[in-house]
């Protein structure tokens, strides 16, 4: 597939003013690339494998490394610390020894009032605090004697850890464990050994029912001694927080070391998580190592990858001016280039970066084929092999996966470089996804990859095989309307005689119209000659004089015998109307939204070339040279090889008809004679045609012009009637 877009000629500039664009362009593209992919200094730049993966190589310790643990473990140990600091509880030995001293002197009270109402009253106006029931006025000795043995038993049972007000108030944590402090003195109890007041109340119950015999008495007693039930314990939260502070400044980060020259991993073993665990400290004893290093060792990686893309950049900006000249004049190319580059370099970044899925997932052949399809199979491969070589640079120089891009894409440009239907990227589809699995295939073979690991990868570039033709496919439209460029695809949906301009052109001028389908084949064989686009120059050719469509009469071919309507013209009004054509189809094509590139077809087929008859006959009839000014066609000259071949056989055409007698000589010398005069006159100077390049279309032309008017076998019959013809004329 040859190059289809319509390039914005370059009028002769200085070289800064040709390439300055294209290089800012690609500094700029540089930029973003290391942006993106910012590079890494030479201790820090470090790889991890994947967990099962095979060593390619032996890791040694540069030094003594630590093995760290990781969050999940840290977060672990931290866990664990925390549910191991018991909560502290402070205890009040002072508030139990005033309760025990109270309780006895009650009882030593209640023994000396007995009976008697103003002891009894005495007694009560001792401790104002507390509600004494009157049955204990009745109680006898044993009753008495039993109760405080319960209160002395059951508070030793209650305050030999304390008493809490209520459990529940103390926080919610994962501790089992408590620590009271009475003074200097850390006593550890478990949290279900803790007694509240519920508690306290029980147990102050059971052994008053063991110790007071008297039903009667008991309930007395028992609401007596709830009151003297004073919590001791209270909760100290700072103290409980500096101990976990401490537990977890406590937790060491590093759970081993790995000494120096001790190895890591040795080549050809798989992974594992203690591999994985090595080569993590490695990597972090680099990083930090790098930050110690000069500061022009620092930034050695950084210079390197400056300069590796700069130089990659530089040598793609020479293979593209080569593989398609006067690219730097075509400012819409470059920058569909530009599009495609940032967008394959994007979703590399998300894809490695983000995502952090397989590198064979990078759809860069949906770049290749675009380029293809956009530009010319050439441009297509050299893009594909430069993305290749940047997706290299910018993944730590892995060139593993390159090779697989390169084959990739050099067999995407040829699985699409005929590609004249939409429908007919399914086969690349099936091509592209049976090149990936196979070379990711080999790739993993070399690397000594498991099977199940090879396997994952090469499904992923089959995945990625099926994807990019449609990615290709999705785009095309969007560039080719955003950038102005056609593409083969496009041409032949031209290519339609069906299309409403050409069905428009062959009823209102016939004559036009069967001059520019002989025109048609003329383009389609020269530009095969010179390598050029034949679909291109057929297309252009079709449409170039649409503009007779106006006036139709005023051109000969569509005059068919009767009046020349010139002949009653001032010859620089018949120049306006031929002229005027050009226009005419300018706009014509631009209401039929045809692409520029057919727009270039119709206004460059003259060229700025002079309109000789009528610029004679207006000399003669002024009797003088008059400037040809208003007797030149409008320009522009061709720029393309495609538009200079449709000028050629645009004048070829029409001065064929002019022959009585084409014999191949006559008629060699006639087209010889014009592709002489155009030279001459200076219209192939902005377009990329070589002497070579016209000798090639002059033969090409004489080759398809025999064969139209090749002569036929005469009939004795006519012989004879010509011999009648002869007698008679000689008498």
């Amino acid at each position: 597939m040859q190059r289809t877009a319509d390039p914005e000629s370059p009028a002769p500039a200085t070289f800064w003013r040709r390439y300055l664009k294209g290089i800012a362009l690609g500094a700029l593209l540089v930029l973003v690339t290391l942006w993106l992919f910012p590079a890494r200094s030479r201790m820090a730049s470090f790889t991890l494998p994947r967990l099962g993966e095979l060593a390619t190589e032996d890791v040694v310790a540069f030094s003594t490394l630590p093995i760290r643990r990781t969050p999940a473990e840290l977060e672990a140990l931290r866990d664990s610390a925390v549910q191991s600091v018991p909560l502290v509880l402070r205890y009040d030995q002072d508030r139990i020894d005033s309760v025990r001293r109270e309780y006895r002197s009650f009882f030593a009270a209640l023994d000396l009032a007995g009976r008697q109402l103003r002891s009894w009253n005495e007694l009560l106006l001792a401790f104002p605090h507390l509600t004494v029931p009157s049955r204990l006025q009745d109680a006898d000795a044993a009753s008495r004697q039993g109760a405080l043995a319960a209160l002395d038993s059951s508070f030793a049972q209650i305050y030999r850890f304390g008493l809490l007000r209520n459990s529940a108030e103390l926080p919610l944590s994962e501790s089992k464990t408590a620590a009271i402090l009475r003074g200097d003195v850390e006593t550890l109890v478990r949290r279900e050994h803790l007694t509240d007041l519920r508690d306290a109340q029980s147990v102050v119950r059971r052994h008053l029912t063991d110790a007071v015999p008297d039903s009667v008495m008991r309930p007395a007693f028992y609401e007596l001694a709830k009151q003297w039930l004073a919590p001791n314990l209270t909760f100290d939260v700072r103290a409980t927080e500096r101990r976990k502070e401490v537990a977890l400044s406590n937790i060491p980060e590093n759970k081993g070391l790995i000494l120096k020259d001790e190895y890591i991993v040795r080549a050809g073993e798989r992974i594992t998580p203690r591999h994985l665990q090595g080569l993590e400290a490695l990597a972090l004893a680099r990083l930090s190592a790098a930050g110690k290093e000069p500061l022009y060792v620092r930034l050695m990686p950084a210079v390197a990858r400056v300069l590796f893309l700069a130089a990659l950049f530089a040598g793609f900006g020479l293979a593209l001016a080569l593989v398609r000249p006067g690219v730097y004049g075509e400012p819409r190319t470059l920058l569909a280039l530009a599009v495609l580059y940032l967008f394959e370099i994007a979703l590399l970044y998300l894809i490695l970066s983000r995502w952090e899925m397989s590198i064979y997932l990078w759809p860069v052949t949906a770049a290749a084929m675009l380029a293809t399809i956009l530009l010319s199979p050439g441009t297509g491969l050299i893009f594909g092999l430069f993305l290749s070589l940047v997706q290299g640079i910018v993944h730590g120089f892995d060139f593993a996966p390159v090779l697989v891009s390169v084959a990739a894409c050099t067999v995407s440009c040829l699985a699409v470089r005929n590609v004249r239907k939409r429908q007919q990227f399914y086969r690349p589809m099936a091509v592209l996804a049976l090149t990936y699995g196979l070379l990711i295939l080999l790739v993993d073979t070399m690397h000594f990859s498991g099977v199940e690991q090879s396997l994952v990868a090469a499904g992923n570039g089959v995945l990625n095989g099926v994807l990019s033709p449609g990615l290709a496919i999705f785009s095309l439209s969007f560039l080719e309307s955003t950038f102005r460029l056609t593409t083969d695809i496009t041409l032949l949906e031209l290519a339609d005689m069906n299309h409403p301009l050409l069905r428009r052109l062959s009823v209102a001028a016939p004559g036009t119209y069967h001059h520019s389908i002989i025109v048609a084949n003329l383009c389609e064989a020269a530009a095969e000659a010179v390598g050029a686009n034949p679909l291109l120059a057929r297309v252009g050719a079709y449409f170039h004089d649409i503009g007779k469509i106006e006036k139709p009469e005023y051109f000969v071919e569509n005059q068919m015998g009767r009046k020349n309507k010139h002949e009653d013209l001032a010859p620089s009004m018949s120049a306006l109307i031929l002229s005027a054509h050009i226009k005419a189809g300018a706009d014509l094509a631009r209401e039929g939204k045809l692409p520029p590139v057919i727009l270039d077809f119709i206004e460059q087929h003259h060229g700025t070339t002079q309109m000789s008859y009528f610029y004679r006959k207006a000399v003669e009839q002024a009797g003088h040279e008059i400037p040809d000014a208003d007797f030149r066609y409008p320009g522009p000259r061709p720029r393309l090889k495609e538009t200079a071949i449709l000028m050629l056989a645009d004048a070829t055409e029409a001065v064929s008809r002019t022959l009585d007698d084409p014999r191949p000589n006559r008629l060699r010398s006639a087209i010889h004679q014009v592709i002489t005069d155009k030279f001459l006159a200076g219209q192939f100077s902005d377009c990329p045609l070589t002497l070579a390049d016209l000798s090639r279309i002059e033969d090409a032309f004489v080759h398809l012009l025999l064969g139209a008017f090749h002569g036929r076998v005469r009939y004795p019959e006519q012989l004879d009637a010509e011999a009648r013809k002869r007698e008679a004329i000689l008498g």
